[in-house]
């Protein structure tokens, strides 16, 4: 299948399927291999994609954000073409595929992971922009071992936002409390936390298998994080810095206390 952005280009097959669009490996004319998302707009608002777009944009050039090249519209979709990263996802590392194996993720990897991180969310606090869904999923990992945040199909500028939206896993508190009136910096900072604690045991802080959404925003909202199997596993030096992330809103740690914490010997 061809098609045609600012120059031709083939798609070869889907690498990533979400609810509201697709990822294809793209081939471009001159061989360069690429990422198309193709989003459908009759399930997904034009509105909402379009603005995907204008914060990709706005973020072009920054480090540690997924690289964007163009878009275009077409008849019930509009293509988003980027930069691919051929070595996934931090839950493709987490997890690999059947039949990949699985290489273990060091303490030492952990800490610059998370440090990678709070990198990112110092970018994005400086162009303003509030992520909404950090996960597993849509941090990406390129050849250099470097993150690169994706998938901003739920961002937006800080405090324009008026709904809470997200992944249940990686959602703080104040969104099902109610004690903060806009998704921020700081609730994306949760999701952070969130991410790492998967880096660190495997699973989730708030929840285990089987476990109700219920219980699991309770757990969320009173800051019950982590069973006694998992905090068994953590170092010292992150437990500190969950109990400084995994707190009420208005007493959670910056990225860069975060990263202070991560250099603590």
């Amino acid at each position: 299948m061809t098609f045609t952005g600012d120059e031709p280009f083939e798609l070869k097959k889907c690498i990533a399927n979400g609810n509201f669009s697709k990822v294809y490996l793209a081939v471009k004319a001159d061989s360069t291999q690429v990422a198309c998302k193709v989003v459908k707009t009759a399930k997904m608002q034009r509105e909402k994609v379009l603005r995907e777009i204008f914060i990709l944009n706005k973020l072009k050039g920054c480090k540690g954000i997924i690289a964007f090249d163009c878009y275009w519209e077409e008849p019930e979709q509009i293509c988003i073409l980027m930069q691919l990263c051929n070595r996934g996802t931090l839950a493709q590392r987490l997890k690999p595929k059947v039949g990949e194996a699985k290489v273990p993720i060091t303490s030492e990897e952990r800490i610059d992971y998370l440090r990678q991180m709070c990198d990112i969310l110092m970018v994005l606090k400086n162009n303003r922009i509030v992520h909404c869904d950090i996960k597993l999923e849509n941090i990406l990992i390129n050849e250099n071992n470097e993150l690169l945040l994706a998938d901003f199909g739920l961002a937006d500028i800080a405090g324009r936002m008026e709904k809470t939206s997200g992944s249940p896993n990686y959602m703080a508190p104040e969104f099902f409390d109610y004690t903060a009136p806009h998704p921020s910096y700081s609730t994306d900072l949760w999701a952070v936390g969130v991410t790492f604690f998967f880096l660190c045991t495997g699973g989730p802080p708030f929840s285990t298998r089987g476990t109700p959404l219920s219980l699991m925003i309770a757990n969320v909202k009173a800051r019950l994080w982590g069973s006694i199997e998992q905090r068994k596993v953590l170092s010292s030096k992150e437990l500190t810095i969950f109990e400084s992330i995994f707190t009420e809103h208005v007493d959670r740690c910056t990225p860069e206390q975060v990263k202070e914490l991560c250099d603590d010997t």
